[in-house]
């Protein structure tokens, strides 16, 4: 496994323990960002990870248990290796922890 893909296996497992432990339904939570059930379980199963938006309500439904931030959910900084070769969310620039721009 790629470091990404084992980043959205420990994403979609701290995803999914929040959910069980909220005794939701993937339906339920799906719901409660506007998601739809399916994308939910792919997001669970780390099969792929939600976009900058969902991963914004994933923040603040889960009360910050399931961090933006969090590396495991794979954002690429902006000019970062990943970023360039990939091709994903190449304008979307995250905050290092010092406050200065990746």
């Amino acid at each position: 496994m790629s470091e990404r893909e084992d980043g959205l296996a420990a994403a979609g497992v701290r995803l999914r323990s929040w959910r069980e432990g909220q005794g939701l339904s993937q339906s339920a939570a799906a719901d409660r960002i506007r998601a739809s059930q399916t994308t939910w379980a792919a997001w669970e199963r780390g099969e792929k990870g939600p976009d900058l938006h969902f991963a914004f309500e994933i923040e603040r439904l889960t009360d910050g248990e399931s961090p933006v931030l969090a590396s495991d959910w794979a954002f690429p900084r902006k000019g970062s290796k990943a970023a360039t070769e990939s091709g994903e969310h190449p304008a979307i620039v995250i905050p290092s922890d010092t406050g200065t721009e990746a």
